[in-house]
């Protein structure tokens, strides 16, 4: 156990956020910082080691944000890929729905018990309006969702950029709702109803 392991006993405990974890826990442990490595580390890894394609090295490398193990089971699990492409049909469909088909979405999404789908569409979601922002803001270049700038390009012209800041940090904050303890529909509830729909975009 944590409390008193063995002498010969090394744990490691992985976690996103320090915070996460709770402080007696914490001063139990010794800390190190996992960096993530460049787009083109990574990508050139996966042509070298996993026979990638340049075309699926690059899309992955930069969907990836650095880390390798997420490139390489991507590349390795076609359904991986299937679940992303299902997450951004879902948003392209809902920024232009009305009210009720979002929040029957929302539903969809509360009842189902796979917790790590959820998170796997805030993820996705959160890439894309970056994506959004960026284009926005002159910095295609740096765009992950590369497969897909057509739709990218149509949403950074037609949604506001302050509403796309903004969704952000709702996207943000749910996810740290999701994690903890509370009403995972009431949560879900804000997300799709807060999604950005197209409309005349701000200067």
């Amino acid at each position: 156990t944590l409390e008193e392991p063995p002498a010969h006993a090394v744990l490691l405990l992985t976690a996103r956020h320090r915070a996460e974890v709770l402080p007696t826990i914490v001063s139990r442990c010794q800390i190190m910082e996992l960096r993530t490595l460049e787009h083109a580390e990574v990508a050139h890894a996966l042509q070298a080691g996993w026979q990638a394609s340049a075309t699926d090295a690059d899309l992955l490398a930069r969907l990836s944000g650095g880390r390798l193990g997420w490139a390489v089971d991507q590349l390795h699990n076609p359904s991986r890929r299937d679940e992303r492409k299902t997450h951004l049909e879902a948003l392209w469909r809902l920024t232009s729905a009305d009210r009720l088909e979002r929040l029957a979405f929302a539903n969809a999404l509360a009842t189902d018990r796979d917790n790590q789908a959820r998170f796997s569409l805030l993820e996705t979601w959160t890439s894309w309006w970056r994506d959004v922002l960026l284009t926005q803001s002159g910095s295609r270049d740096a765009c992950s969702n590369v497969d897909c700038q057509e739709q990218i390009g149509q949403h950074a012209r037609t949604i506001q950029r302050t509403a796309v800041f903004a969704y952000l940090g709702t996207l943000k904050r749910i996810e740290g709702y999701l994690r903890h303890t509370v009403n995972a529909r009431l949560a879900l509830d804000v997300l799709m109803l807060n999604l950005p729909s197209p409309g005349k975009r701000d200067q």
